[in-house]
């Protein structure tokens, strides 16, 4: 008899503790689940360069309309609380900020970009001078944490605002009281702020392509006829393209991962989205504006298009392997998961890359290599280099050299940090780069 009891209680133990053992791999499926399903919420206060655009306003659009495709699916959640005409006075003191500051749980990011409308003087309802513009930057940190949340600074970005060929940084501006960058980087580093610096990043993506780039394919400078919601045009200098928009939302994706090591926007930069590069070429230098070539994520729509020099006659838009995709000189599609070409072909130019037809494609491209080593080009081919010319971004000619050989040095050291356009002409075709120097 006790035998049995003896029997039957070792039973019940071996089932209890299989059922312990259940419920601790339950709970860590559980855990695993939650871990894998959770989000982080990122609120986003501040002006019309960042808040969101009805589909009649197209393709007007702020950063923070876009800034979601920036991270990997279903790990943000974006709330872009910005809003058209405010500074850092006016988003406060007209209880914006208070409503907001009810939606913020503990663990949520606050990025806050204002100055665009603190500057404005003309306007006593928004206007916040650099000493009033830091006091009310204190106040959206502290209230902030205050909700366990973590504030993120982004100083604002430039304007298409130019003394000539020079562009005017109009937040870095210190003899005119009106240095709102400092102002923010000042705040930033009393309390301990972690920072995007997009004044900084916008104005040198800027100086790369010039101020006419700026203005048709950057900022809200459109021709007539161009984009059916602006019939006659349309000409701003503060307000961006979906294209400026993606340009911008990336800077501060950008900004994000600059701050991977930071306690809590390290997260943040632990699940921004891969971006996949758009390469844009020409089949003839000096043609006139073309889209330049950028990495961008999944699902953004992407736009490119040309703006050709009156003596150009723009064709078409063709693939890597000079399949016309498109005759309109505006073409927009969704950015996939795979690198992508588009070659803007024009009248009297060549093919881009290769020579002949498809079925001698492969044996006829023309390859090189090319290198940057301290402001100096670094070229080889397998045949003879006939000229090289370098072309600014916006199509102004800066140099030629005539090689005459399969290997050759440019100094470039003159020049100013950007992006520049290659052309090579060889005995079998013609090579197009874009390179960094």
């Amino acid at each position: 008899m006790r035998k049995n009891q003896s029997t039957h209680q070792s039973k019940r133990n071996r089932i209890q503790a299989r059922i312990v053992v259940l419920s601790i791999i339950l709970v860590c499926l559980v855990t695993l689940v939650v871990a894998q399903t959770a989000t982080y919420k990122i609120h986003i206060i501040g002006d019309s360069t960042v808040c969101n655009y009805a589909e009649n306003k197209y393709p007007w659009a702020g950063w923070g309309q876009v800034f979601g495709l920036f991270f990997k699916s279903g790990t943000v959640t974006i709330n872009n609380a910005a809003i058209g005409g405010r500074s850092t006075k006016s988003f406060y003191v007209e209880g914006r900020w208070n409503t907001l500051l009810g939606e913020i749980k503990s663990g949520d990011f606050v990025l806050i970009q204002f100055g665009h409308n603190d500057r404005d003087y003309s306007k006593e309802e928004r206007y916040a001078d650099t000493t009033l513009y830091k006091s009310y930057l204190k106040k959206y940190v502290t209230e902030s944490r205050a909700k366990g949340a973590v504030p993120v600074f982004v100083t604002p970005m430039n304007m298409n605002t130019w003394n000539g060929t020079t562009l005017r940084e109009v937040f870095t501006e210190k003899e005119r009281g009106a240095d709102y960058r400092g102002a923010m980087i000042n705040v930033a580093n009393e309390l301990m702020v972690p920072l995007i610096d997009l004044e900084k990043k916008s104005a040198a993506f800027m100086k790369t392509v010039g101020q006419a780039y700026c203005t048709s394919f950057q900022f809200m400078g459109l021709d007539a006829g161009e984009y059916p919601n602006y019939p006659d045009g349309n000409a701003d200098g503060t307000h961006f393209q979906e294209m400026g928009a993606l340009v911008n939302a990336r800077m501060v994706a950008e900004g994000i991962k600059e701050l991977s090591s930071h306690a809590d926007v390290g997260k943040l930069a632990a699940v921004l989205a891969p971006l996949y590069q758009l390469t844009v070429q020409t089949n003839k230098a000096n043609t006139g504006l073309v889209t330049v070539s950028g990495s961008f994520p999944a699902g953004a729509t992407v736009t490119v298009k040309v703006k050709p020099n009156s003596s150009e006659t723009f064709q078409n838009w063709a693939d890597a392997t000079g399949k016309s995709i498109t005759t309109s000189k505006l073409h927009s599609f969704k950015m996939g998961t795979n690198p992508v070409t588009y070659n803007a072909m024009f009248k009297g130019g060549g093919a881009v890359g290769v020579r002949g037809d498809a079925s001698v494609m492969k044996k006829n491209i023309v390859a090189a290599h090319i290198a940057v080593n301290n402001s100096v080009l670094q070229i080889t081919a397998p045949e003879r280099i006939l000229s090289i010319d370098l072309y600014a971004i916006n199509g102004k000619h800066i140099l030629t050299v005539n090689p005459d050989t399969s290997s050759a040095q440019v100094n470039c050291t003159n020049l100013g940090n950007a992006v520049y356009r290659i052309v090579m002409k060889t005995a079998r075709g013609n090579i197009y780069r874009n390179i960094t120097i």
